[in-house]
C-alpha cells in the first residue's frame, strides 16, 4: 500500500497507474478490488496512493482505514504500507496507528540523529510497536564493513556427496 499520499510514486516503480488507489477506497468511490494492481513480480500487488487530497490525513485515519486493513489482511499474507517520513507531517504516525507496526528506514549521513530521537518519543507514546530500523546508504567498509559480505558468507548452493548406506544388524533379546 503506497500510504504517501503527498509524494507517493511506488507506482512507477512497478509500472501501475496511480489511480485509483489507497484516496479512492478511503474515500468510497472504489473498492480494494478495482484499485490494487498486479506488478511485474510475482506474488505482489500495489494498492497506489490515488488522488492528492488535502483530507488524505483524515482518512487514513478514518474507519475505511481499519476496514480496508482488515480486508487486506484477510486477502494477502502480508501487507507493507509505505508512509512518508516522520518529520513530513502527521500521516506515517496516523499509519503507524492503523497498522499497530513500524519500521523505520535510516539513511546514513543525512538523518539527524537529534531529530531521529525526537520522532521516537513521540512514537513512544503511541500505541505503535517499532519492528526494527533499516539503514539505507551504507557505504562499503569503513565502521560498517562486518557488515558486509565476507568471504565463506555468500550464499551457494551446499553439494553434498551421499554416504553408503550402513546396514542394520539384527538385535536379539
Amino acid at each position: 500500500i503506497d500510504g504517501d499520499n503527498r509524494r507517493g510514486g511506488l507506482h512507477r516503480l512497478v509500472g501501475a497507474t496511480r489511480m485509483p488507489g489507497l484516496m479512492e477506497v478511503l474515500s468510497g468511490t472504489a473498492s480494494m478490488e478495482e484499485a490494487a494492481q498486479r506488478t511485474p513480480y510475482p506474488l505482489l500487488d500495489l494498492l497506489p496512493c490515488g488522488k492528492r487530497l488535502q483530507t488524505g490525513p483524515e482518512l487514513l485515519g478514518s474507519p475505511a482505514m481499519a476496514e480496508l486493513l482488515e480486508q487486506a489482511k484477510a486477502t494477502y499474507s502480508l501487507v507493507l504500507i509505505d508512509c512518508p517520513p516522520l518529520g513530513a507531517g502527521v500521516d506515517p504516525f496516523v499509519l503507524g496507528i492503523a497498522a499497530q507496526n513500524i519500521m523505520l528506514v535510516l539513511r546514513t549521513g543525512q538523518t539527524d540523529r537529534e531529530f531521529a530521537e525526537a520522532k521516537l518519543s513521540v512514537l513512544d507514546r503511541l500505541p505503535v510497536r517499532i519492528m526494527g530500523a533499516v539503514l539505507n546508504g551504507v557505504p562499503a567498509g569503513g565502521a560498517y564493513r562486518y557488515y558486509g559480505y565476507l568471504p565463506g558468507y555468500e550464499a551457494a548452493d551446499e553439494q553434498i556427496t551421499p554416504r553408503p548406506r550402513e546396514t542394520a544388524l539384527p538385535v536379539s533379546g
